[in-house]
């Protein structure tokens, strides 16, 4: 449970505990570069969830996988 709880915050920071609002400025670079136009696509057209609605879907994820398991 210990290591899924670092993976979980590694993911929040980046690989090496790096903020990863650290990579913005060279995401932003790239999306307005139009070098990666399915990359930037996806950037652009991603929803911008709260912190409340992805605690929710993170929820019903795994209540969903938990279900699945149970049957």
């Amino acid at each position: 449970m210990r290591r899924h709880a670092e993976i979980a915050g590694n993911r929040r920071r980046g690989e090496h505990g790096v903020p990863r609002t650290h990579e913005v400025p060279y995401i932003r670079e790239v999306v307005a570069s139009g070098a990666c136009p399915q990359f930037s696509r996806r950037v652009v057209e991603a929803d911008d969830l709260s912190f409340r609605d992805q605690f929710e879907f993170g929820l019903a994820c795994l209540l969903t996988r938990c279900a699945e398991q149970v049957r």
